[in-house]
Order: structure tokens, then C-alpha cells, then sequence
């Protein structure tokens, strides 16, 4: 009994041990925001017609003309959907930044649509997929990025439809940049 007992307390430890060894090693975000950018989701209602636009009326995205006309090219309005964000923040490992990307959505839960990060700093450039909302009003992702040291940018943007209407909600673009250590 007195090994079985043994035997635990060595496994308990080595196992703590692990698992405090690997948290140490992931570069974790910091508070130090590099830069952030915010703008609205956004809807073309000159591009909408018929039942979609009844719909994006109906939200409260696309106005009446002057007069209750129907929107037109001449009267080009954006819809406001939310609002979108690209933050960078610093990390605890050098040369590398956490790009968090956020949408707000203001007229009820986004499905579908998709959405990217482009990037760019002194070790290169690329761009990745952030995944997207799934019957969420609100959204968030923080991706790890290996930037270098230096500066380094995002442009964070694409496409989201509202749960409930047949409407497409653009995403940016969104960009922003700053000093990465």
C-alpha cells in the first residue's frame, strides 16, 4: 500500500509539474495594446431591392428616401450592422503580437460569412482565417502571430449574415499597425 501511495505522489507531482512547464512556454497576450481600429458592419441598401430591402428597413438598417421613395443610387446609404475591431496586442514572446478581431452585431445573431486577417511585419506577410460567428451576437478571436520585431499591420475584413433575414453585412475593412518589440 505504502508504494501504491508512493507511486501517486510521484505521479501528482510529475504531472503538475508538466502542466506548469507547458503554461510557462505559451507567449500569452499582455494588456499593452499596440493599436486598434473600430468601424460599423455595414449594408449597401442602394444594392438591395424587393424583400430584402422590406427586411433591412424593417431592422432598422436602411432608411426611407425623402418622401418614402425607395433608396436608389442617388440616395446611396450605408446600414449600420454593429461594428468591427482589429486589435494588436503585445505578447510576453519577442516578435511575435496577438491579432483579436471582434464583431458587435446590433441587429441579432450572426451566422455564416467569412472573415480574415491579412498581416504583414518584418518576418514576412500572410493572411489567415478567423473563423466565424455561429448564432452569436457578439464574437471574439485572439491569433498568434510571429510579426518579427518591428513594425507590423492588419487588415482585418469580409462578410457576416444575420440570423433570421436573407442580409449580408460587410466586415471593413479594418485596419491597424504598430511597433511590435
Amino acid at each position: 500500500m505504502r508504494k501504491f501511495v508512493a507511486l501517486i505522489a510521484i505521479l501528482i507531482v510529475c504531472l503538475t509539474v508538466g502542466v506548469v512547464t507547458a503554461q510557462d512556454d505559451e507567449p500569452m497576450p499582455t494588456n499593452e495594446v499596440i493599436a486598434t481600429s473600430t468601424v460599423q458592419l455595414t449594408l449597401d441598401c442602394s444594392s438591395l431591392s424587393g424583400r430584402q430591402l422590406a427586411e433591412a428597413r424593417r431592422l432598422d438598417i436602411c432608411p426611407k428616401a425623402n418622401n418614402n421613395a425607395d433608396v436608389t443610387p442617388q440616395t446611396t446609404v450605408n446600414g449600420n450592422c454593429g461594428s468591427a475591431t482589429l486589435t494588436i496586442f503585445a505578447s510576453t514572446r519577442s516578435g511575435s503580437a496577438f491579432y483579436y478581431t471582434a464583431l458587435n452585431s446590433t441587429k441579432g445573431p450572426m451566422v455564416g460569412g467569412s472573415l480574415s486577417v491579412a498581416w504583414a511585419g518584418p518576418s514576412g506577410s500572410g493572411s489567415f482565417g478567423t473563423g466565424v460567428p455561429f448564432f452569436q451576437s457578439s464574437w471574439s478571436k485572439n491569433t498568434l502571430i510571429n510579426t518579427g520585431v518591428g513594425i507590423a499591420s492588419g487588415t482585418f475584413g469580409g462578410w457576416v449574415g444575420i440570423v433570421g433575414t436573407s442580409l449580408i453585412c460587410s466586415v471593413g475593412p479594418v485596419p491597424a499597425s504598430g511597433y511590435v518589440s
